[in-house]
């Protein structure tokens, strides 16, 4: 059976400056296995499960707008015809597979 963790948050909701906050609760379903996890993760490093879960939460969304950032360079790179002919990139990779 799903456990519920709640997060409480006063971030602004539509990205503004600090001034406008609203408060709002978020229910999130965890397994056993991942409770437990949370649990025990939580009594190592001394921080509360609502910590360690909006870190992992800012870690992840920091590497979901990296990850569109980095898509969008090889986009404009794509455009541009700054890329690798087939050829040329089985040459750099059995070049890494020999070294």
């Amino acid at each position: 059976m799903a456990e519920v963790v709640s997060l409480h948050s006063n971030a602004p909701v539509d990205g503004s400056a600090p001034v406008a906050y609203a408060q709002w609760c978020m229910e999130l379903h965890l397994t056993e296995q991942q409770l437990n996890s949370l649990a025990v993760l939580s009594a190592q490093t001394g921080r509360s499960p609502d910590d360690l879960i909006r870190d992992a939460l800012n870690r992840m969304l920091a590497h979901e707008k990296w990850f569109e950032d980095q898509v969008r360079i090889g986009i404009d790179q794509f455009s541009r015809g700054e890329f690798l002919e087939e050829n040329e990139m089985d040459e750099r990779v059995a070049r890494l597979l020999r070294a």
